[in-house]
């Protein structure tokens, strides 16, 4: 840009951030960001020579700030104000010589109030610059301080937050190992009670199959016992009988033997027969 001579110079430094615009009236302007001595600078131009520097201490501030700058000064007018109108304008002209001989010097006077006005009207541009630029320096610090404290208030609250948190955690550990001792506890109950219910349970089903066991052993010993006395009241039965038919047959051979005796004594005949043939019957 040929008509920003010292950003030529400014570009050939380290530069971080450029950029370019037009104003309300029309006029280039160009805000850049450089780094340089271990600060941030912004420089900015505007078209007729109204140049501003400003230093800050971190990038992130500088970079805020030309980006405000940036959309500042595109609704920026820097328009010169109208020019007074001179009075040679505004008197009628003159025809005598003495005017004709004065106006030289009065057109000496008034280029040397252009040259004024022209000073003056620069001066005025840059100190509206640096106004705005004032301006929204003191912007961003005020914005930088309000964001501090917000940012404080955040800081504390997430303080407050962590504190009333592991609060809340410790609680909840307590009450978890509550919780868990007692689950414990109940457990160690529960397994207590129930190995005892076991062992009852347990010993009644001995107790139970024992009893069972001696009734069925009661019961063999009564249907032995009842077997027993039922053979030996068949075995005396038996042994009587026996008995009875062998008395009997005693008798019955004595009887007969007496009849054999009486036979023979007699002599024989038809008792003898008889006598042989009940011996043959019984034989």
């Amino acid at each position: 840009m040929d008509i920003f001579p010292q950003l030529e110079e400014i570009l050939g430094k380290n530069v971080i951030s450029k950029e370019t615009g037009l104003t309300q009236d029309s006029r280039e302007f160009a805000i850049v960001v450089y780094e340089e001595n271990s600060k941030y600078h912004i420089f900015v131009v505007v078209e007729g020579g109204i140049e501003k520097t400003t230093e800050f201490s971190n990038e992130e501030d500088a970079l805020e700030t030309a980006l405000l700058a940036f959309h500042t000064f595109k609704t920026k007018s820097f328009a010169r104000p109208l020019e007074k109108p001179l009075k040679s304008a505004l008197q009628p002209r003159q025809t005598s010589f003495k005017k004709r001989a004065e106006k030289p010097k009065i057109g000496k006077k008034i280029k040397n109030q252009t040259k004024t006005t022209d000073s003056s009207s620069s001066n005025d541009h840059i100190f509206q610059l640096t106004t705005t630029l004032t301006g929204i320096v003191e912007s961003m610090q005020e914005s930088n301080e309000n964001n501090s404290k917000r940012l404080e208030r955040v800081i504390d609250r997430l303080q407050d937050n962590q504190v009333k948190l592991q609060n809340t955690l410790v609680s909840e550990q307590q009450k978890t190992r509550e919780f868990m001792r007692e689950i414990s506890t109940q457990n160690a109950d529960l397994h207590m009670r129930t190995a005892q219910m076991l062992t009852d349970m347990n010993l009644k089903t001995l107790e139970n199959a024992t009893a069972q066991q001696n009734r069925f052993l009661e019961y063999q010993q009564n249907t032995l016992a009842i077997q027993n006395e039922k053979d030996e009241r068949i075995e005396n039965m038996r042994l009587a009988r026996e008995q009875q038919q062998a008395q009997e047959r005693r008798e019955h051979e004595e009887r007969m033997e007496r009849i054999r005796s009486k036979s023979h004594r007699s002599g024989g005949g038809l008792f003898g027969t008889i006598g042989g043939w009940v011996d043959s019957l019984f034989s």
